[in-house]
């Protein structure tokens, strides 16, 4: 059977047919007209109950109690068996029988006191608003509220059938966080506690409605759930009907992995959230963090509806470490709103962190290389010079940029580096040229899309400065982001590197001088993912490329080196369903299969295979998963 933490988890009927012979008293009491003194208690399904064994099958345990009505007088029936069981044992707490008015026994799980009920069945109770933590992927025992009718007065037989739907909030924090109480809403202003009236008849399943509650001063009313507890008939403000209350007691600290999340599981009236809902967790410092959803959510009777996985990012008061992302469009896609693997990682490793994207479109690896400073950059303009005026609103012209071994050691591209000068002006702090020092001065250079021109000109007013040919160009991301304590690499596609006669030892050669760059010498390279030959000769052997990248960086730290397409193929059901593609794997699309079994990333991993393979936000999603999973393998988280 599966068990509660799987997704969109119908709760299917389990025959559980095992009879149990009770003493000569309890036969008796019903022959005699008066209500059992025993029961066999059994549930209509095993994949929700009081508490969930690792093999998915669920137990009743010392402390259960029933209501059970054969007329209008509430009994108390006791478990009595062995924690564990399957099919439980209920007897009378006391000697007494009542009379059986109703001709058949309704039960209720759990007992209270404040509960009511008709001869036709219909049972008068609270929906809890207030639901204590049990442990991850159960729920509160004395919230799942269950009903039993028999067949007559002598049947002994109670099959209990879910009377509401159990909602699953998934949270996880990349750092330590301690959990108070999580308060579910629904957005459409849904009634989920309070007053109720639950309709009960033998071998249907129970329906259940419930009320908006005015204040009327009844707060003294007998409690359900509990013989002393705090759910109580009556009392309380209207508004208070529209919450559940996870109580997590002395505190429930939360996963720091997001693929185990802490699971919280609310036992709630079947409903359909119009408008999705809000979920607020308070942490043990008083901090509230609100997550919210906006779709159409319903959760019917007898079914667990797991949520998406929500990120609580706690306020981090310590010293930040840094993670810069050297790339090209894979790692900054030029679409609106961006795609981009770092916006997915940056959430993914908390506040503690601060992820900087440094992808820059259609760059090549020399390119790369030298914004981050791996490869020297140089101004190139006439033998006799050039001045900067002071005035920042004032620039001049340059001959180009040079790169330090642009050429075959380097690169088979030839032609102005940069594209013509048109990505030199890329964004402030994101690892482009700009701003610059030249000289030692800061200074900005600027070029239109349709022209080679290059021009420079001050940041801040200022005297003018000389250049001569060959002076030097400190890009920002060298300036500010060389020190870094973890850097990641992806480059190749855009060429560079003699793609078209698959030179990986060029590629490696590149990737290396970065790495030695780095003063941090904490690293990852996300290897060439694509098998279009829009990207790549027809000829490209990723084996043999693969091969050559984990022999270069595999040093005593591990391998350094992530194989994109190999690694999210081989997880793709894992990473799809982790991503929010699907909520189970039987949902996985043909299309999806199909790319999947041609060793090929799935297609809903790709903006638009198979014109685009660039990373789709679920595949940018897939890619943060692997780089922190690497960051941990390679020991570079704290945790």
């Amino acid at each position: 059977m599966n068990s509660i933490g799987k997704p969109a988890l119908s709760l299917i009927v389990l025959g559980l047919c095992m009879a149990m012979t009770f003493c000569t008293d309890a036969d008796l009491s019903g022959r005699n007209g008066r209500t059992p003194r025993a029961f066999t208690a059994r549930v209509e399904d095993n994949s929700t109950r009081l508490s969930l064994e690792s093999d998915g099958y669920l137990s009743w345990n010392k402390g259960d109690r029933i209501s059970v009505f054969s007329s209008a007088v509430n009994e108390k029936y006791l478990f009595s068996g062995t924690d564990g069981d399957h099919v439980a044992t209920f007897v009378k707490d006391d000697q007494a029988v009542s009379g059986a008015g109703f001709g058949r026994c309704y039960s209720v799980y759990p007992y209270g006191q404040a509960l009511s009920c008709t001869k036709d069945g219909t049972i008068t109770a609270v929906w809890p608003g207030s639901q204590q933590f049990q442990a991850s992927g159960t729920f509160d025992r004395n919230a799942a509220v269950m009903v039993a009718v028999t067949k007559d007065i002598s049947d002994t037989d109670l099959l209990f059938r879910h009377v509401g739907g159990y909602l699953m909030v998934s949270l996880w924090s990349p750092v330590k966080t301690v959990v108070k109480s999580v308060t579910l809403r629904g957005n459409g202003g849904e009634v989920l506690s309070g007053n109720c009236t639950i309709t009960a008849a033998e071998g249907k399943n129970p329906s259940v409605s419930l009320e908006k509650i005015k204040d009327n001063n009844g707060g003294d009313n007998e409690p359900f759930g509990s013989d002393n507890g705090a759910w109580t008939r009556g009392g309380g403000a209207s508004d208070g009907t529209k919450t559940i209350v996870m109580d997590c007691g002395a505190g429930v600290e939360l996963s720091q992995d997001e693929s185990s999340p802490t699971q919280f599981v609310f036992a709630i009236p079947p409903v359909t959230f119009s408008r999705g809902i809000t979920v607020s967790i308070v942490d043990d410092g008083g901090e509230t963090y609100v997550k919210s959803t906006s779709k159409e959510l319903s959760v019917p009777r007898a079914f667990l509806q797991p949520m998406k996985v929500f990120s609580i990012e706690k306020e981090w008061t310590g010293p930040k470490k840094r993670i810069v992302c050297w790339g090209d469009s894979f790692t900054n896609y030029y679409v609106t709103p961006a795609i981009a693997y770092p916006e997915y990682l940056q959430p993914l490793l908390g506040n503690s962190w601060d992820v900087f994207d440094a992808g820059i479109s259609s760059q090549r690896t020399h390119e790369i290389a030298a914004r981050q400073g791996a490869l020297k950059t140089y101004i190139k303009c006439s033998s006799s010079g050039i001045t900067i005026p002071g005035s920042k609103s004032k620039s001049v012209a340059i001959s180009g940029i040079s790169i330090t071994g642009a050429d075959t050691m380097w690169t088979s591209d030839t032609g102005q580096p940069f594209r013509g000068g048109f990505w030199v002006s890329s964004a402030t702090k994101r690892g482009g040229l700009n701003p610059c020092i030249i000289n030692g001065v800061e200074c900005k250079l600027s070029a239109a899309s349709s022209s080679s021109t290059i021009y420079l000109s001050r940041v801040e007013d200022g005297p003018d400065v000389s250049v001569s040919d060959g002076d030097q160009i400190h890009p920002y991301g060298e300036t500010h982001y060389s020190d870094a304590d973890v850097f990641i690499i992806y480059m190749g596609s855009n060429g560079g590197w003699f793609k078209s006669q698959n030179n990986y030892d060029l590629l490696i050669k590149q990737h290396k001088a970065m790495v030695d760059f780095a003063k941090g010498k904490k690293y990852i390279i996300l290897a060439l993912h694509s098998t279009s030959t829009r990207w790549y000769p027809e000829n490209f052997d990723h084996a043999s490329y693969y091969s050559k990248m984990h022999a270069a960086f595999t040093d005593e730290a591990g391998d350094h080196v992530i194989q994109l397409r190999e690694e999210v193929n081989a997880r793709a059901e894992e990473l799809l369903i982790r991503t929010g593609v699907y909520s189970s794997a039987d949902q996985i699309s043909d299309l999806d299969r199909q790319y999947i079994s041609e060793g090929r990333w799935p297609h809903s991993f790709m903006y638009n295979s198979p014109a685009d393979e660039h990373p789709s936000k679920y595949g940018a999603h897939a890619i943060a998963i692997l780089v922190k999973e690497k960051m941990r393998e390679l020991g570079y988280l704290d945790d």
